[in-house]
C-alpha cells in the first residue's frame, strides 16, 4: 500500500506539479507632492498567475488611493480567472469586483462562465466562445441592478 502511494504521489508530480509555472509582477507606487497643498497619491497594481498543463488561474489587482488632506480616489478593480483547457476547447470562469468612490459605486460584482473552441488552418488562427454573464452593480443612493448577459464572441 505504501508503494502505490508513492508511485501515485511521483506521477501526479511529473505530470502537473513539473509543468506549473507562477508569474508574479507586482508593483507599489508612491507620489507625494507638496505645492499649496499636500497631495499623496498610492498605487499598487499586481497580476499573478499559476499555469499547468490543463487549468490556468490568474489575478489582477488595481488599487489606487489619492489623498489632500481628504481622499480624493479610492479605486479597487479585482479580476479572478480560472480556466480548464482540454485539446481545443476551453471552459473558463471570470469574477470581476469593481469599487470607486469617484464614480460613487460601492460594489459592481460580475461572474462568467463559458466555452470556447480555438483551432487553425494553415496560417488563419480561429477561435469561438459562449459565455453567460451575472453582474450585480450597487451605485450610492440608487437601487442595486441585476443584469444577465449571454455573449457569443
Amino acid at each position: 500500500m505504501k508503494y502505490v502511494l508513492i508511485l501515485l504521489l511521483i506521477i501526479f508530480n511529473n505530470k502537473l506539479i513539473a509543468q506549473t509555472k507562477f508569474s508574479l509582477s507586482n508593483s507599489l507606487t508612491t507620489i507625494y507632492q507638496q505645492t499649496n497643498t499636500r497631495f499623496i497619491n498610492i498605487n499598487y497594481s499586481g497580476s499573478n498567475s499559476i499555469d499547468t498543463k490543463y487549468i490556468d488561474i490568474s489575478n489582477l489587482l488595481n488599487y489606487n488611493l489619492a489623498f489632500s488632506p481628504k481622499i480624493t480616489q479610492n479605486e479597487i478593480v479585482e479580476k479572478l480567472s480560472i480556466s480548464h483547457s482540454f485539446r481545443k476547447y476551453v471552459s473558463f470562469c471570470n469574477y470581476q469586483f469593481n469599487h470607486s468612490l469617484k464614480r460613487s459605486i460601492v460594489s459592481d460584482n460580475s461572474i462568467g462562465i463559458g466555452l470556447g473552441y480555438k483551432d487553425s488552418l494553415s496560417i488563419l488562427k480561429y477561435s469561438i466562445s459562449y459565455a453567460s454573464l451575472v453582474q450585480q452593480t450597487h451605485i450610492k443612493n440608487i437601487i442595486t441592478d441585476n443584469l444577465l448577459q449571454l455573449l457569443i464572441i
